[in-house]
């Protein structure tokens, strides 16, 4: 019986809404009389009404309304600036509005994903929802639409920085050529300032590199012998105060960093390197004080302004902007840095860990490459890498660079639990379990690590070990419910009620209104054959949750057994208004209705959960058992073809097959089926019966 879940829709109401709300404001501007969202002056000009209608449209975010208004205006008029103005804002408004529609989209998918993605890391606190089903199906479609989704935003993002980059590569040329021809004409502090600009852009571009020290040697060589010796003397005494402060913060010692850098400051306030000292100090001071890191940020942006080629001020700047939760500007920051400094690998991986938090998973990807590529022994880049190739979907690439992880950290127990679940999600249980002992003993304090042993070892029917996993993870956690709950899914698993009973009951003790534990002792009382009290516990169960489906299927199976079906079928049409994506509610349905002789409708309800679960060799075989009740022959031989399809050692089918074609006329075939079954299966036990049917 698979566990409930519910499917998120994304409902067309509200953009409805917005459409009809767009024609009544249209209606309305139309109508004479009618009130107007912004009041237009007598006599105004048909371009001002076009004006207000296209202002209507954005507020209303009917972007393309608004747009073709503007297009037409600006045909005919080609420089009416208010109206491109206009007109870019839409647009811009416009890729806003996608965009924040698109990460709803996406939130709601990985909420929608959060079992099959996100709960590998609780792996092994609920044992209840392992199996598969129709809940699962749609959990992986959800993932694969996420990826596409993820994609795309990735694609966006890309061709809006490409653009952005065309756009400041143009800026950085203008500021050049305009430095170049202050340099020409002897304005040295201007042609100076130009460059520092350009290199603010981009501190990698060459030509304002050079044309900053060309117009800096300029200006020395313009300088009068007396100039000359009071501009050295100063110079050395800065230099000086600098290096005591830059080892004084190699030491630690922020105050006296600082002091050094005001010092600077006040013999030379556009000196970068006062600047520098004070806002490094400041941040690396007190990192946590958001008026402390403000004000690092404000020196360390003087800084930059005086001087762009200091890459570790740029990397500073990425750190406070990341600590203040503006991930795009600290990633910038960081581009900027490896910009001036491509070849440090503990640079890319921290760029890489930022681009992990906001999500751009391609882009942290090259990053952590780049950081492999430079330097293999980066603590943390191989376990980093890894995550990344999971949340691209990528789990073979996870796991092989989760295996790296392992060589570079042997000791590094998240890498093993990582390892652990993407074995288990690719079917290497055995691999699993070795990964989770080694997390556990590397780290036996840690929980989750026992917990997702005894996971391992239960989907690998190592049911004592399963148990013994999780008796220690109890120790660690003894009010942690769920482990007592998962112990009495296993010795249920094992065939020990009993024992499962006591388990299930200090699960229900540490919570007692927890829905899944009351059900699970509802399972425990039907293996123990108590059914009255089972039928208590799926109660209570529906009383804790009354959108949980389970108990409602496993009444409706035991009303079904006792004939009471008019129960069985409430509890079950229940279920079906729940979940009406679950092929197990279907095929308890049609159960029902077949055992009432209602065929028409067993037949209906099997096709529906077929519908769903087309390989599902159950309902396939009750389906065709439906068929025979009816005397419908000729589609109970098509169905029970289908089963042998699907299950060709299911001799009930083939007999059944073989007994149908008999009664159709069809001797030869049934003969045929009889020859093939028993070839399969000579000691099958209603042998005789069927070799005396077709002699």
């Amino acid at each position: 019986m698979f566990d409930n879940r519910r499917r998120a829709f994304i409902i067309g109401g509200a953009i409805l809404l917005l459409i009809l709300m767009g024609l009544l404001t249209w209606f309305i501007l139309k109508s004479p009389g009618g009130s107007q969202t912004h009041p237009v002056a007598e006599g105004s000009s048909k371009r001002s009404n076009i004006m207000i209608l296209a202002q209507d449209y954005l507020d209303q975010r009917e972007f393309q309304r608004a747009l073709d208004l503007l297009d037409g205006l600006l045909i005919e008029d080609a420089s009416d600036e208010e109206a491109r103005a206009l007109r870019d804002k839409i647009i811009q408004a416009k890729k806003d509005y996608d965009e924040q529609k698109k990460q709803a989209d996406l939130q709601q998918l990985e909420e929608q994903n959060r079992k099959l993605r996100d709960s590998l890391d609780d792996l092994g606190n609920s044992l209840q929802n392992q199996e598969g089903g129709s809940d699962r199906t749609a959990e992986i479609l959800a993932r694969e639409q996420e990826l596409r989704l993820q994609r795309e935003q990735e694609e966006a993002r890309r061709e809006e920085e490409q653009r952005k980059e065309q756009e400041l590569q143009r800026k950085v040329e203008s500021l050049v050529q305009q430095g170049e021809s202050a340099l020409e004409d002897k304005e040295y502090d201007r042609a100076i300032d130009l460059a520092r600009q350009a290199l603010l852009l981009d501190p990698t571009s060459a030509r304002a590199s050079t044309l900053k020290r060309e117009a800096e040697q300029a200006r020395k060589d313009a300088e009068s012998e007396a100039e000359k010796q009071a501009r050295e003397a100063k110079e050395k005494k800065i230099s000086t105060l600098y290096e005591e402060g830059s080892s004084a913060l190699r030491r630690g010692s922020w105050s006296e960093a600082e002091g050094k850098g005001k010092e600077i400051i006040s013999l030379e306030s556009q000196d970068a390197r006062g600047y520098t000292l004070l806002g490094q100090a400041q941040y690396k001071g007190n990192p946590d004080s958001s008026a402390v890191r403000s004000e690092a940020r404000d020196n360390l942006k003087k800084s930059i302004q005086l001087d762009p080629s200091n890459w570790e001020n740029l990397v500073t700047l990425g750190d406070i902007a990341a600590k203040d939760g503006e991930l795009a500007e600290g990633i910038d920051y960081y581009k900027k840095a490896t910009g001036l400094n491509s070849r440090d690998a503990n640079l890319y991986y921290e760029m890489g860990k930022l681009q992990y938090r906001a999500k751009q998973y391609s882009e942290a990807l090259v990053s952590f490459k780049k950081s492999e590529a430079i330097d293999p022994s980066v603590v943390g880049n191989y376990f980093a890498m890894g995550l990344t190739y999971l949340k691209l979907g990528r789990d073979a690439d996870a796991l092989a660079t989760m295996k790296l992880s392992i060589k570079f950290r042997p000791d590094h127990a998240a890498s093993y639990w990582e390892a652990g679940k993407l074995s288990l999600s690719q079917g290497i249980v055995t691999g699993g379990i070795s990964y989770f002992k080694k997390a556990s003993d590397l780290k036996p304090e840690e929980g989750k690590y026992l917990r997702s042993l005894g996971a391992a070892y239960y989907i690998n029917s190592e049911y004592d070990a399963a148990i013994a996993a999780y008796e220690k993870a109890a120790k660690l956690n003894p009010t942690d419910g769920d482990i007592y709950q998962n112990i009495a899914l296993i010795y249920q698993a094992k065939g020990d009620p009993s024992s499962a009973l006591n388990s299930a009951a200090q699960a229900i003790r540490i919570d007692p209104s927890n829905s899944r534990y009351i059900y699970t002792m509802g399972e425990i009382s039907e293996a123990l054959e108590l059914t009255d009290q089972a039928i208590l516990s799926y109660k209570q169960a529906i009383a804790a949750d009354p959108s949980y489906v389970k108990p409602r299927i496993n009444l409706g199976v035991i009303y079904d057994s006792q004939k009471d079906y008019t129960m069985a079928l409430t509890y079950l049409k229940e279920a079906e208004r729940l979940d009406p994506g679950s092929s197990v509610v279907y095929n308890n349905l049609g159960n029902v209705f077949l055992h009432m002789e209602d065929y028409v409708q067993a037949v209906n309800s099997y096709q529906k959960g077929l519908k769903l679960a087309p390989q599902d060799e159950e309902i396939q075989f009750n389906l065709a058992k439906a068929y025979l009740n009816d005397l419908q022959n000729e589609k109970a031989e098509s169905a029970l073809k289908q089963v042998i399809k699907l299950n060709p050692v299911n001799w009930d089918a083939w007999d059944k097959l073989a007994h149908v074609q008999f009664s159709l006329g069809r001797k030869e075939d049934a003969t045929a089926t009889v020859n093939e079954l028993l070839k399969k299966n000579p000691s099958y036990e209603a042998k005789d019966e069927l070799e005396q049917m077709i002699r």
